[in-house]
């Protein structure tokens, strides 16, 4: 079944379409791979599933609901759904790691006792090897262990579907192998993954669809086997 399908989105900044007419289903379980330029469009792709940004035309539809309508209850089951790794892990630097990953716990699963998330939030951190910068703001660690606290606050609400902006961007050798191990992971475990990136930087094998972006328009999409044999001079140019 299709998760999260795009229909006739336009997206327009000072009356210029940055987006004109998209549609395109992502297909459940699979990874797309979004490549092209910074300022190309692609990133609003990212922050339209996310809800972060709405279309001014079209419809963002995840499992046959609109993303942007419904009730608030109705909104925050489909959110719950989607998880989000930002560019530069996008913590709050007035909280602790703990405390930036006991935000989307205390959203999403209220009913969840605060010892038993305080229990998760430590395994977590203990998979990643980071639990004794669990009491640290961001701007005490690395800016490589921020990104890897954005993903675990990615994983801990067990969405079905993740966003990832440039995933390896602040990290250090290691966290880029922690993060590689976890998308390829998440591929395992039939989790819909949406990837972008300005490069193909150890992703292209895991990719099932590839997007080629440039001047804000989607100069080529297709299967990953067919786009590595495509004759599209600007999908030879990123690949």
């Amino acid at each position: 079944m299709a998760i999260i399908r795009f229909d006739n989105v336009t997206f327009r900044q000072n009356g210029k379409p940055i987006i004109e007419d998209f549609s395109f289903t992502f297909p459940e379980g699979e990874l797309t791979l979004l490549l092209g330029p910074a300022g190309s469009g692609k990133g609003l792709i990212l922050k339209m599933i996310a809800g972060i940004v709405e279309p001014d035309d079209g419809q963002v539809l995840c499992d046959g609901a609109d993303v942007f309508s419904g009730s608030d209850d109705e909104i925050k089951r489909i959110r719950a759904k989607i998880s989000y790794l930002f560019r530069s892990g996008g913590l709050i630097s007035n909280l602790t790691i703990k405390e930036n990953l006991l935000l989307p716990l205390d959203f999403h699963f209220p009913e969840i006792l605060k010892q038993e998330k305080r229990q998760m939030i430590d395994n977590y951190l203990n998979e990643f090897g980071i639990l004794s910068s669990k009491e640290k703001r961001p701007a005490d660690v690395s800016r490589s262990i921020c990104k890897q606290v954005g993903l675990i606050r990615s994983l801990i609400i067990q969405s079905k579907i993740m966003l990832f902006d440039e995933p390896f961007y602040d990290c250090d050798i290691r966290g880029k192998l922690l993060i590689q191990h976890q998308i390829e992971r998440n591929k395992k475990n039939k989790i819909t993954q949406i990837i972008l990136t300005q490069s193909t930087e150890n992703l292209i094998e895991f990719a099932d669809w590839i997007m080629i972006f440039e001047n804000g328009k989607v100069q080529e999409m297709n299967r990953r086997d067919e786009i590595l044999n495509s004759d599209n001079s600007i999908t030879k140019f990123y690949l």
